[in-house]
């Protein structure tokens, strides 16, 4: 809830935007053929959430193509996802040119994930009094959620704002420990292992009981028959598995929020 002396700040994951825009919307085109519905899908999104939330400050956050310590850490991170269409790359600089024309600010750096520029700024900024809220359609963001940061899981046909309670009855654990969750269960979309055989379901109930992974490996022994096999045999990957689904927080980034204060278009 905004205060009155608070400052509402919108940071948005703007890779996972732009995709889920471009797959969500007919191919549209300009008269001269160039593919425009990348950059008509975010424009739109943002104009209708700008309108409906109304912050003061906001940031666009994009990934990189260069490899990043998840990359180093496991080769096979992320190596399920296609290749992105020309169409859609050829659209990313007039996103980019758009945002700028529109005063948001736009955030990226080589071999940093948008993911981890956002767990870096939100941490930041609620520190320095903002209300952040976060906007993406990933579930993995949700991790960052606390008593000032909130996530809007954003749709073309609908949103939702996540805050702790919401964490809490979706995934029967508080935000900080959805890696542990996802440890367990992996995440297919970012191609994480997980334990095999562990499911979404059986990672919230160990989760729920044990409170973490280090303490359910801990106390292993209480876990029974075929799942206590699994987790043994699959040790290493569940850590690391988590270490691939936790967000950096500690990116330094001399960023002025001035640079991120919302104005009119030039």
């Amino acid at each position: 809830m905004q205060t009155q002396s608070s400052k509402r700040i919108f940071l948005v994951d703007g890779s996972a935007l732009v995709f889920r825009g471009f797959h969500a919307l007919p191919d549209l085109r300009t008269r001269d053929g160039m593919p425009t519905g990348a950059v008509y899908g975010l424009l739109t999104m943002l104009h209708g959430l700008l309108n409906e939330y109304q912050p003061e400050y906001g940031v666009v956050a994009f990934d990189r193509p260069e490899p990043t310590f998840r990359h180093e850490a496991y080769a096979a991170y992320k190596a399920n996802r296609a290749v992105p269409p020309e169409e859609l790359v050829a659209q990313l600089p007039w996103i980019k040119e758009a945002l700028a024309a529109l005063r948001i600010a736009v955030c990226e750096r080589p071999g940093v994930e948008a993911d981890d520029l956002l767990g870096s700024l939100s941490v930041r900024a609620a520190a320095e009094g903002f209300e952040v809220v976060i906007v993406s359609g990933d579930k993995d963001l949700l991790q960052l959620i606390g008593p000032h940061v909130r996530v809007l899981q954003s749709h073309f046909k609908n949103s939702k704002l996540y805050g702790e309670k919401e964490v809490r009855e979706r995934y029967h654990c508080p935000p900080a420990r959805l890696p542990d969750l996802f440890g367990l269960m992996g995440d297919s979309v970012d191609n994480i292992p997980g334990v095999p055989g562990i499911g979404e379901k059986t990672a919230m109930k160990l989760i729920e009981h044990f409170g973490d992974l280090d303490t359910l490996y801990r106390r292993l022994e209480e876990v029974e028959g075929k799942r206590r096999s699994l987790l043994e045999q699959h040790r290493e990957q569940a850590f690391l598995s988590r270490d691939l689904a936790r967000i950096r927080t500690d990116i330094e980034w001399e960023f002025p929020w001035e640079q991120a204060r919302l104005g009119g278009p030039d």
